[in-house]
């Protein structure tokens, strides 16, 4: 009887794993490490305590966004159309293959959101209200992202909105908890993070093309067709290098932030990949899985950059 009680455990465990899509938290956790960096290498200030509430408040509106993407485009029959879903698009299928209901879903995000903002309260009423506004801003993002009637994934804006979210939002949040300061350097420091971001989440939609076209889902790659979109991703992981580079040269970054650079052969890697099977998944899958880590690794490594520049 133990057994079995924890064998279901288990699995509903995994199955909130998958619907909360946390192999891709990544995307919240790698600009956090970044501001927070920022903000060691030019004022030497690091508070862990503030620095973990950062993190688990962040990854809670990342998860609550999710959710709410998930919801919405399950309602919307996006995710119920899509016959080649991936590990990364398609969303996480808990409501498709009926793993959850979506109103646990939609409360499950509401709950996340509220604790997160919760969270956010609590650093503002340490701080001032400059974070609560970096909060709200965020979650203005997630709800702009897919909830109607603004649904600007479907309106070809998902990346913008993403960079913005996960690169200038949560970089200056993070360097402000630590300095309760908002300079251009932080602003600077998030770019290329918000480029990379924006990139997985573009050639995330090669797979969805399909679905996402016959469901009224006008995502660039939509809009564009495949093959004029191969370039876009070109020029997206392109321009966060130029960014690296023209902060480095510019003064704007630390010179070692350079180390952001090495990155480079695996987005022309992973560029050549698209372009000759972005109409073949299996084949393009991994590309997408290349530009996650792309993104990972050159904002470790720009976080590396600043670090050590501190203590230089």
């Amino acid at each position: 009887m133990t057994t079995v009680f924890a064998d279901k455990k288990k699995y509903e465990t995994t199955v909130w794993i998958q619907a909360l899509r946390a192999p891709f938290f990544t995307a919240s956790i790698v600009p956090v490490i970044l501001g927070t960096t920022v903000a060691f290498t030019y004022n030497r200030a690091f508070n862990p305590l503030y620095f973990f509430l950062t993190l688990i408040g962040v990854v809670l509106l990342h998860a609550g966004g999710n959710m709410l993407n998930d919801y919405f485009d399950y309602k919307s029959g996006a995710d119920i159309i899509n016959e080649t879903p991936t590990p990364f698009s398609g969303g996480s299928r808990v409501l498709v293959d009926e793993l959850l209901k979506p109103q646990s879903i939609l409360h499950a995000a509401v709950l996340s959101i509220a604790i997160g903002l919760g969270i956010g309260g609590f650093l503002a009423f340490k701080f001032g209200y400059i974070i609560i506004v970096l909060g709200i801003m965020g979650v203005i993002c997630g709800i702009l992202y897919s909830t109607p009637p603004f649904k600007l994934a479907y309106r070809g804006l998902g990346e913008v909105v993403v960079g913005i979210a996960f690169g200038p939002l949560i970089v200056l949040g993070s360097y402000y908890v630590q300095t309760q300061t908002l300079p251009q350097k932080a602003i600077v420091a998030s770019l290329p993070i918000a480029f990379l971001i924006a990139a997985v989440l573009y050639i995330n939609e090669f797979p969805d093309y399909k679905a996402d076209k016959k469901a009224g889902k006008n995502q660039l790659v939509v809009l564009l067709g495949p093959e004029k979109a191969v370039k876009g991703y070109g020029l997206i992981t392109a321009a966060a290098y130029v960014l690296i580079l023209i902060g480095v040269l510019s003064g704007l970054m630390p010179p070692l932030a350079i180390l952001g650079l090495l990155t480079c052969s695996q987005a022309k890697n992973a560029y050549n990949i698209l372009k000759k099977h972005h109409k073949d998944t299996p084949n393009l899958l991994p590309a997408n899985t290349m530009t996650i880590k792309i993104h990972l690794q050159t904002g470790l490594l720009l976080s590396l950059g600043y670090l050590t520049s501190a203590y230089l």
